[in-house]
């Protein structure tokens, strides 16, 4: 689980145009940052792109990732499969192919590498990388490569499409519109950008619903309410605001929801809570020499209690997941901790379910 989740969080900053330090990851999982690193290293022997600021610094003048991605594409492999070897989200392979394709057009057109570099605003070392993958491929007559390159024109179909006639026929074609007209058409051009809007579209066109538009707005309006409900104004303090850095949204059982024999999770009433997932004090930890183990009880503690004062109550199973480890070591840490004389008020504990708590 610690891998699978170094691999997201690091896709995922690197996607965002930002990079992870193993420090970074240390607070988030939590572990220590030795742990990290050697993590990362099995992780990318194993074939997997894992982009820390550590990796991109200690990377020496090999062949780039992205050219790296793009040579996985000419021999290939879906998209599907080149996430899952690099690491990488299917936005941030298209985005190499397009620069790819500039790169490529450019020098088709016998612009000398410094042009394109100036042209394209990408370094040198990615024109001279993407320039060497075209005549590779080029002279393998790759299919692919020719598809990007020099795409088929368009059927007559799409030719009828305005946007192929000559000026003078669009300007036939279109009538005169008043003032009024206009800016009823600018309002709705905008309004019709909305979150709502775009749901009434994918239940009509996209899913197959034929209950007809009354039913789907209702459906509609039923989506916004549960999104509102899982994604929560945060009330920690009493203060109300947005979630904050380091904070989460989490959903736990209420504190007044009681159990009943066979009630699975799916029949329970839920609520959502914000949980401090990182605070100042997990940051000073570090400070003290990294000990994983307190970090985490002092993390399960603090959720525990915000959930609670919440008016909501989380399992060991929550906790689980959300520090990385088996249910069975959080059972172990509950233990110790109740052991020191700190009540933990967990639904097992509050419900008495468990039965794991003396």
């Amino acid at each position: 689980m610690r891998r699978l989740r170094i691999e997201r969080l690091t896709r995922q900053a690197y996607d965002q145009g930002a990079l992870l330090t193993y420090e970074d990851l240390a607070l988030l999982l939590p572990t220590s940052p030795a742990t990290v690193k050697r993590d990362v290293f099995f992780l990318r022997k194993d074939g997997k792109f894992i982009m820390t600021r550590g990796t991109k610094l200690d990377m020496g003048p090999g062949l780039s990732h992205k050219s790296i991605i793009l040579d996985l594409y000419f021999k290939g492999y879906s998209f599907t499969d080149i996430e899952l070897k690099t690491n990488h989200s299917e936005t941030s392979v298209k985005r190499y192919l397009a620069d790819f394709i500039q790169v490529a057009t450019l020098y088709k057109q016998n612009f000398s590498q410094q042009q394109i570099h100036l042209i394209a605003q990408k370094s040198d070392r990615f024109v001279r990388e993407y320039i060497q993958l075209y005549d590779i491929y080029y002279k393998l007559d790759n299919k692919r490569l020719i598809e990007l390159i020099s795409p088929e024109p368009a059927d007559e179909d799409a030719k009828k499409n305005p946007a192929f006639l000559p000026a003078k026929e669009v300007e036939i074609m279109s009538k005169a519109l008043t003032k009024e007209q206009i800016q009823l058409k600018k309002f709705r051009r905008l309004s019709d950008k909305s979150f709502e809007q775009h749901l009434h579209y994918c239940f009509l066109n996209n899913y197959g619903y034929d209950k007809g538009e009354v039913t789907a707005k209702a459906i509609i309006n039923d989506i916004l309410q549960l999104i509102d409900h899982f994604f929560p104004v945060s009330s920690i303090d009493d203060d109300l605001h947005h979630n904050n850095y380091g904070q989460l949204a989490w959903m736990a059982v209420p504190v007044d929801e009681f159990p009943q024999r066979s009630k699975s999770i799916a029949k329970t009433r839920l609520k959502p809570v914000v949980l401090s997932f990182i605070n100042d004090e997990d940051i000073s930890h570090i400070a003290h020499g990294f000990d994983s183990k307190s970090l985490r009880k002092n993390r399960l503690t603090r959720w525990v209690d915000q959930a609670f004062d919440q008016g909501a109550l989380l399992t060991q199973l929550d906790l689980a997941v959300l520090l990385g480890v088996c249910d069975s070591v959080v059972s172990q840490y509950v233990q110790e901790i109740q052991t020191d004389g700190h009540l933990l008020p967990t639904l097992g504990n509050i419900h008495d379910l468990s039965g794991v708590i003396p």
